[in-house]
């Protein structure tokens, strides 16, 4: 096998709680992901050396500042033999929009390098590179619908239920990098006594209602300081009859829950004539 092609899901965060500040400067978080069927397609090539990264993307890095470049830098060191992979990024899912394209990417460049050049790593090493790469990243190496993340996010828990959501999710176009949103954030003011655990018990219930009744982002009051424009999109949304609509991540991408594809279907319809991004998915 000298070339390999895979899908690169995006991700929700259906509850999203900060804690606290840590020692190293990052936030300790309690959130439930959930993997969505908005993907990016990665593509990748043996070649006999070094790294080559391409896209039909113009907004992304082509170099190492690129985690998908960090992820084969990293599984390329454990070779013996001189070896090189050339990574092609057919992006579809929109950037710097909470919704993890980028940690997707390097973990599927992980999972991907593995089967191609046989290294055979367990998948308690991956997820240790993964956390060198990003918070995100682990919960992409683990292949699930839902799971629970501690500390930085980066410690994932796998949650096994029945749901099977529709959203439908809009991205007005504005860039937000999660640095920022946290310069405007005091968390001892968001902070919620909730916590993830009732999250984990309404997947395993299959309990949508208190889902969406839940639904909870300590960044969205933060990211709409840093850019209000995206509470427009939100405002919008709950106008349009989605229910549960909130900020995926740092933002700017919300997401709410259909009742039925058609109900997607036509909100996406009535959202086509403005110049946001729109996309009805699923549960992947």
């Amino acid at each position: 096998m000298s070339s390999l092609t895979l899908k690169s899901p995006a991700k929700l965060n259906l509850y999203l709680n900060v804690l606290r500040k840590r020692a190293d400067g990052y936030h300790d978080i309690e959130t439930l992901f959930e993997r969505i069927d908005l993907a990016d397609r990665v593509t990748l090539t043996k070649i006999p050396s070094g790294i080559r990264l391409t896209s039909n993307c113009k907004d992304i890095p082509l170099d190492a500042s690129n985690l998908a470049y960090q992820a084969a830098q990293k599984m390329l060191q454990k070779r013996r033999k001189g070896s090189g992979v050339h990574i092609h990024l057919h992006k579809r899912i929109p950037i710097a929009a909470g919704l993890g394209g980028g940690s997707s990417n390097a973990a599927t460049v992980l999972l991907g390098l593995n089967r191609l050049f046989h290294l055979r790593l367990s998948q308690k090493v991956l997820l240790a590179i993964g956390r060198t790469l990003g918070s995100d990243v682990p919960f992409f190496l683990l292949k699930t619908p839902f799971a629970i993340g501690k500390r930085r996010g980066d410690r994932v828990t796998p949650v096994s239920g029945p749901l099977k959501l529709i959203h439908l999710i809009v991205n007005n176009r504005v860039k937000v990098y999660t640095t920022e949103v946290y310069q405007q954030a005091n968390f001892t003011l968001t902070r919620r006594r909730q916590g993830v655990k009732i999250f984990q018990h309404f997947v395993e219930r299959g309990d949508v209602t208190g889902l969406i009744d839940n639904c909870y982002n300590a960044l969205e009051a933060p990211a709409a300081r840093a850019h209000p424009t995206i509470l427009k999109v939100k405002k919008r949304l709950k106008a349009l009859g989605l229910k549960g609509v909130t900020l995926s991540g740092s933002g700017p991408t919300f997401y709410g829950f259909a009742k039925s594809l058609s109900q997607a279907k036509g909100i996406r319809k009535i959202l086509s004539k403005s110049r946001w991004n729109v996309f009805i998915c699923r549960t992947y």
